[in-house]
């Protein structure tokens, strides 16, 4: 039997390619991986492979048009939709969330200068809304971006500035946070003993 591809009729003879099996049935063939995906809604209704619990799609690939996105960039473009609408919305509560949101995608892409830009719109959104828990939420954010950059002497001024707002409003809960990460910008300044104090500090007032 002569194998040709299911979509252009197209054989290794007539092109000198070889052509690839679906990965799941092994029945049909193909002579590119746009031909699969594009037969692939046809294809499915028959698959034997899907039958006996293969992947969703052949040789266990999602279509390239819906490509998947790692965690941190889908979280980006989330955010970076939501900045949209709460601007056109005039919705300070949520432009505060989304830069938050914006900046926490890019440190964990650690793009830590791009982190920084957005947590210090944050931190404007949030002095504009008066919202000390947002403040002190911003600023140990922005502690967390400078630290990656190695700005560890930046970074501990912010620390501080977040500890004593959540101080200020009696959140020991951003307290205890801030002060852990205040510990650890310690340490990686070369003072283990301030960092210690820090460490304690947050086990004292959870």
């Amino acid at each position: 039997q002569v194998k040709d591809c299911a979509v252009c009729k197209v054989t290794k003879a007539s092109t000198g390619k070889k052509l690839k099996s679906c990965g799941a049935c092994h029945a049909v063939y193909y002579c590119s991986p746009e031909h699969q995906h594009q037969d692939w809604p046809t294809h499915q209704q028959t698959c034997k492979g899907m039958a006996d619990g293969a992947p969703k799609y052949p040789s266990g690939e999602v279509p390239k048009p819906k490509q998947i996105l790692k965690p941190p960039q889908e979280q980006l473009r989330r955010h970076l939709l939501d900045l949209q609408l709460c601007k056109k919305a005039k919705n300070l509560t949520g432009e505060w969330a989304a830069y938050n949101g914006i900046g926490n995608a890019f440190y964990k892409l650690g793009q830590f200068q791009k982190a920084i830009d957005n947590h210090t719109l944050a931190l404007h959104a949030a002095t504009l809304m008066k919202n000390r828990a947002a403040e002190s939420n911003s600023y140990s954010h922005l502690g967390m971006a400078k630290s990656g950059l190695g700005r560890h002497e930046l970074a501990i001024q912010d620390f501080k500035r977040a500890i004593q707002i959540a101080c200020d409003i009696n959140d020991t809960s951003a307290e205890s946070t801030a002060q852990i990460n205040l510990g650890n910008a310690l340490s990686a300044t070369g003072e283990p003993e301030q960092a210690i104090h820090c460490y304690q500090r947050s086990i004292d007032i959870t």
